[in-house]
């Protein structure tokens, strides 16, 4: 209603347009930018909302953001997740980046730490066997398509390129996930 009637009671912070990144909700941001354009680019003019590093972690948590503050461990796999059609990282990120260059904010990008750390969250997402954030983060697969990379973790040298990019930790995360009875070739 806010959106239809008077759209500049719209309001929105650096945080809170992260958190759209974060969860992929490209339907939201496209209303926001239709209807208070200069609230998103004074914040975009400042920071680049693609870094997600920030000083709390625990500011992105689904069960304040999206449910309200309600958790119950039990029930958790039960709640409902958001459409998969609402969650679009990609178009998203593209609108961003493409917004950022017809400004000038040269600063709207993907540096190495960037990727990195989303590579790291969906890895970390990934492990998690309770917890829906793998349901709310872009995926791996999706990333490492996103970035142009490409890892065979049936190849020593592919997996050694994997771990100087991520981390050893990251990659045996990763490797220990992806349930693939090829990765025991290595051992031959």
């Amino acid at each position: 209603m806010i959106n239809i009637i008077r759209p500049e009671l719209l309001d929105i912070t650096d945080l809170m347009l992260k958190k759209i990144v974060y969860y992929g909700r490209f339907n939201v941001f496209e209303i926001l930018f239709e209807n208070i354009p200069y609230k998103i680019l004074d914040i975009i003019s400042k920071s680049n909302p693609l870094d997600l590093k920030i000083e709390n972690v625990d500011e992105f948590s689904y069960i304040e953001d999206i449910w309200n503050d309600h958790y119950r461990f039990e029930e958790e796999n039960e709640k409902p997740i958001i459409s998969p059609t609402d969650i679009n990282h990609e178009k998203l990120i593209n609108l961003i980046i493409s917004i950022g260059r017809e400004k000038y904010y040269n600063h709207i990008c993907w540096t190495e730490s960037i990727k990195i750390y989303w590579i790291k969250l969906a890895i970390d997402y990934s492990s998690y066997t309770t917890n829906q954030d793998k349901h709310y983060f872009i995926k791996y697969e999706k990333l490492i398509e996103m970035f142009n990379l490409k890892f065979d973790f049936t190849d020593k040298t592919s997996i050694k390129q994997h771990i100087q990019l991520f981390g050893k930790e990251i990659t045996w995360k990763y490797i220990i996930n992806i349930n693939d009875a090829n990765f025991l070739n290595l051992l031959d």
